[in-house]
Parts: structure tokens; C-alpha cells; sequence
């Protein structure tokens, strides 16, 4: 599955604008806490958490997150 496909999957909402910020599209602090557990338990590997404050825009984040997708550390 693609690491678009995933993230957007795991934010549990219809992604609506790809541009849109994530905290626009009803997503707070704690919704990115859990979209990176979830992605650290799905990819097996840390993702830091000020990647999504950095880039909020889901299309960013998805680009800078693409390089974490099926690299386990643990």
C-alpha cells in the first residue's frame, strides 16, 4: 500500500483537499500524536512527531513522510 493511502487511511477521516492543513480538516494536537503512534506501529519505525507541525499540509506531510514508510528500526 502506498504511504499516501496509509497516512490517509490512519487519519480515520475523508481527506477532502491534500492542500489543506491537517489541523483544518478537524485535526488537533492529539490527532497527530496518534497518526504518528499509529504510523511508528505500522512502519515499525519513530516518526517524529514535529514532522506534522512542520508540515501540516497533508500533501507535504505525506512527502516528507514517504521516506519512513518500510524502514523498521524496531
Amino acid at each position: 500500500m502506498k504511504a499516501e493511502t496509509q497516512v490517509y487511511a490512519l487519519l480515520e477521516q475523508p481527506v477532502l483537499d491534500p492542500q489543506a492543513s491537517i489541523f483544518e480538516q478537524d485535526g488537533g494536537s492529539l490527532r497527530a500524536v496518534l497518526l504518528c503512534a499509529r504510523l511508528q506501529a505500522l512502519w515499525g519505525t519513530e516518526i517524529p512527531l514535529q514532522l506534522v507541525f512542520l508540515h501540516p499540509q497533508l500533501a507535504d506531510l505525506v512527502r516528507v513522510l514517504k521516506p519512513y514508510a518500510g524502514r523498521r528500526a524496531y
